[in-house]
């Protein structure tokens, strides 16, 4: 089930993109969630390509692409309140900045964010196919 190690190395670089993207970032205090959104989204896709890749033993099947895919997407509401809470904590705030309809309205997209994660992996399952 090991992939060729030439395959992994896009993910490294991504993942450690990220990380320094998210040691640069984490001092600054920004009250808009804009970039945790795109920061989660960022790190569920990769996490999705890298479930998908490591689960490709076979044929490429279309349902394990649109799996991985609700995976990535399932991953994003979690992430997000997690990296609101990461920042809470590292600067020093005894409540959370956002306010409690902020948080509701991020978990109210999570069923959002598991069929778009599902249409992704499809459609990109759609173009590994052959």
């Amino acid at each position: 089930m090991d992939s060729a190690p030439g395959r992994q190395k896009p993910l490294r670089l991504g993942a450690i993109l990220l990380g320094i993207f998210f040691l640069i970032w984490l001092p600054f205090e920004d009250q808009g969630l804009s970039l945790i959104f795109v920061y989660a989204l960022a790190v569920s896709a990769l996490l999705g390509f890298y479930v998908y890749q490591r689960w490709q033993a076979g044929p490429a099947r279309l349902w394990r692409a649109a799996l991985c895919g609700c995976l990535a997407g399932a991953v994003v509401t979690p992430l997000i309140l997690l990296i609101m809470a990461i920042k809470a904590g590292v600067h020093g705030h005894a409540v959370p900045e956002s306010a409690a309809s902020e948080l509701t309205g991020i978990l109210w997209l999570t069923p959002l964010w598991l069929i778009a994660g599902g249409l992704v992996g499809t459609g990109l399952g759609l173009l590994t196919q052959k």
